[in-house]
């Protein structure tokens, strides 16, 4: 569980007044500074918190300690404390930390949100789950969705899934595009092999304009499970080509997808359902005194004297009582292949009958009596050793029995298919011509055309990335964006580098052109087809690339 702390940090300048005054018999001036308490305590806990980043654990003390004389009463310096404490693993020392901040204000929601975090990582997710709440409730606090989602990753940690995924929303409800609550609520739908809802909120994040190994690795397990395999190793490949030192590219490569967060979550939530399964199975076998057993009963053929009532596909013992006494159902617990118990009822006649010291067979159901049984599968072959009533009734079961077995693919008719698609997705995009207003400084080389693609509805970078097969990060270089960045609808994306001219100015040289640019001065002669005696004339401009190889 990845917990989220909201530490709140005020870089301040020590704010305050100055009062001058002069010595005895002197014009020198005296000067006395009264420095606000509040500013300098939490300019140390910056400090501190800068100094516990670094891993300079004794520094960080320190400035806690010096924060506390500055500032005893204010909350955020002890539960910045107190979160020193949690990294350095006092958790006893953190409790007490975050005990005396709560004293201090009882209403301080940052202090609430943070010692809520602290009690899920002690494993006291009841006493977390109130702490959170409370800090949820008070007006002022602004950081909601933040609070909520740590509810959720907390409900994760406890198989608490049901409030998991309702605390997702909530947190949603108040940060309708935070990106950890999208992934997480995702991530979720994904474990409960909700694989649908699961891209829909793929898709909202990827609406947001961001891109991260870490969705595009959870919409590469979605693809894949939904039988999506080309976009599956499409969204592979982008991971391996973009982020190759990211975790999710290293799972990748070494095929241990097994190992990805979202698999542990789906083996997680798998076994959570289990363990439900086994405590409501053991809870029906200790209930005895009202058995939930389902007793179907059947018209029993007209000759026969001894109705049979069977409640599963198992059939009844082939030989009966010759004589009985008791109306009651008797419950029989028949051994089958899998060795699992099956619980065949047997009613008996309420007239006692006689019959001779033989019995006789159990007959046989007709076709009309007959369970149909539904499989999905290939039937099984009936054990080699039974009794002979049993072998009756399998090959009864056996001549009723409705398989279902797989279509085969024609491979001719989805080869067609997929070699159709691939014709249909060539893509065009425009060009245009940039710098117009120069001229080259050889007239016979023509200016290149610059590649470019307008954001339309539903688009971002990563799309754009995928559909003209250029690297994300080449991308966000050229156009001077980061990862963060969001594109609005009609922003001009170039496709490749867009700054491949210099502007002659009065004074330039070919070496130093060369030498701003990080090229060769026969390169620059090449790709601009120049003499050695030629001259630099200002209000022309040079070409920085080759224009062979220069394209998409």
């Amino acid at each position: 569980m990845r917990s989220l702390l909201a530490i709140t940090v005020s870089t301040l300048a020590l704010a305050g007044c100055v009062t001058e005054n002069s010595y005895n018999g002197s014009n020198k001036p005296v000067v006395e500074n009264k420095i606000n308490n509040t500013g300098a305590a939490r300019t140390r806990i910056a400090l501190a918190l800068q100094y516990l980043k670094t891993g300079n654990n004794s520094q960080a003390k320190y400035n806690l300690e010096r924060a506390a004389d500055f500032a005893p009463e204010l909350p955020e310096v002890h539960y910045s404390l107190a979160y020193y404490y949690q990294q350095v693993d006092e958790p006893e020392l953190a409790d007490k930390a975050y005990q005396q901040a709560l004293r201090i204000d009882p209403n301080d929601p940052n202090t609430l949100n943070n010692y809520g975090v602290f009690l899920c990582g002690i494993g006291e997710y009841d006493r977390a789950a109130e702490e959170l709440l409370k800090a949820i409730s008070i007006p002022s606090y602004i950081r909601v969705a933040e609070s909520y989602e740590n509810l959720a990753l907390c409900a994760i940690e406890f198989d608490d899934f049901e409030n998991a995924e309702k605390y997702l929303k909530s947190a949603l409800s108040h940060s309708s595009q935070r990106p950890s609550s999208l992934i997480s609520l995702a991530g979720l739908y994904y474990a409960k092999s909700d694989l649908h809802k699961a891209q829909e909120v793929v898709e909202k994040y990827e609406a947001t304009g961001r891109v991260t190994p870490r969705a595009l690795m959870l919409s590469y397990l979605i693809q894949q499970r939904m039988g999506h395999i080309e976009k599956a190793q499409t969204t592979a490949g982008i991971i391996l080509q973009t982020y190759p030192g990211s975790t999710e590219a290293k799972a990748i490569s070494s095929e241990q997808l097994k190992r990805t967060e979202f698999e542990i979550l789906r083996e997680k939530y798998r076994q959570s359902q289990l363990k439900e399964l086994q405590i409501s199975n053991n809870t029906f076998a200790v209930s005895k005194d009202q058995p939930k057993i389902r007793i179907v009963k059947k018209k029993a053929p007209p000759k026969t004297s001894q109705p049979q009532v069977i409640a599963t596909n198992v059939a009844a013992p082939a030989a009966q009582p010759s004589a009985t006494k008791s109306e009651s159902a008797v419950v029989q617990n028949t051994p089958t292949d899998n060795s699992v118990n099956q619980k065949t009822i047997v009613e008996e006649p309420t007239k006692a009958t006689t019959s001779p010291s033989t019995t006789e067979a159990a007959p046989v159901a007709t076709q009309s009596d007959d369970i149909t049984i539904v499989s999905f599968g290939a039937p099984k072959k009936p054990a080699a050793k039974q009794q002979t009533t049993r072998q009756s009734q399998a090959k009864s079961n056996d001549a009723s029995t409705v398989v279902f077995y797989e279509a085969e693919k024609d491979e001719s008719v989805f080869n067609a298919n997929s070699q159709g698609t691939q014709n249909t997705t060539q893509t065009h995009f425009s060009v245009t011509n940039e710098h117009t207003n120069l001229p080259m400084l050889n007239p016979s080389v023509p200016a290149l055309n610059i590649p470019y693609h307008i954001i339309q509805n539903g688009e971002n970078l990563f799309s754009i990335s995928v559909r003209y097969n250029v690297k994300l990060q080449k991308i966000l270089q050229w156009n001077g964006l980061k990862e963060s960045d969001r594109v609005q609808n009609g922003t001009k994306i170039y496709l490749n580098d867009p700054h491949i001219y210099h502007n002659i100015n009065t004074g330039d040289t070919l070496f130093g052109i060369a030498t701003e640019h990080s090229v060769l001065i026969d390169q620059l002669m090449r790709w601009n087809k120049l003499s050695p005696d030629v001259a630099l004339e200002p209000g022309h401009r040079l070409l920085l690339v080759d224009p062979d190889s220069y394209a998409l």
